[in-house]
């Protein structure tokens, strides 16, 4: 549940932009979505740059929090199965997912925003070559390992969004290319 009327707010544009993507955000479909004027949602958010804003950070930390979870696994090979699983969303409805794939594309054309996707992609890339390299002692091959990883999910997730394959299907493509090289 929300913490404040910003994070209820945010929870909106997130809905939003899973829904109609970046262009179809504005403080307009924000306020109408969440029953409020656009005054309210200005006092929180005065642009539909910090809306952006508030949805890629809002974005980062459920990922982030996802990530948090896979790093419980008491071994390495675990937590790497589990990481693997996490990168590639749940169905064709989730909003997390939905999101960061409009960010990535924004990221293009958004310095800002590019900024952010960088940052979320070199902090899951070093997760994943230290992880690759403890569970293969491949530590050498490991950074190109991860990099060929997130393209392999990026991939994955346009196609379990668009429905073109299972989300379990896509989660067994995505440990089969490391785990069948590993072993």
């Amino acid at each position: 549940m929300p913490a404040t009327a910003a994070d209820a707010l945010t929870d909106h544009v997130i809905a939003v932009i899973s829904e109609s993507g970046l262009d179809g955000l504005s403080i307009r479909t924000v306020a109408n979505r969440a029953d409020v004027s656009i005054g309210a949602v200005q006092y929180h958010f005065p642009t539909k740059a910090a809306l952006l804003r508030a949805a890629m950070r809002t974005v980062a930390q459920r990922s982030a929090e996802r990530f948090r979870q896979a790093e419980s696994v008491s071994d390495e090979p675990g937590k790497l199965g589990a990481l693997l699983s996490l990168l590639v969303p749940a169905g064709p409805d989730d909003d997390t997912a939905r999101v960061w794939v409009a960010f990535s594309a924004r990221a293009l054309t958004d310095p800002e925003i590019g900024a952010v996707y960088r940052d979320i992609w070199e902090r899951l890339r070093s997760a994943l070559v230290t992880l690759i390299g403890a569970t293969a002692g491949l530590a050498e091959d490991a950074e190109r390992r991860a990099s060929q990883v997130l393209a392999l999910a990026d991939g994955l997730t346009v196609n379990v969004l668009a429905g073109t394959i299972s989300a379990p299907e896509g989660r067994r493509i995505i440990t089969d290319s490391v785990f069948s090289d590993l072993v």
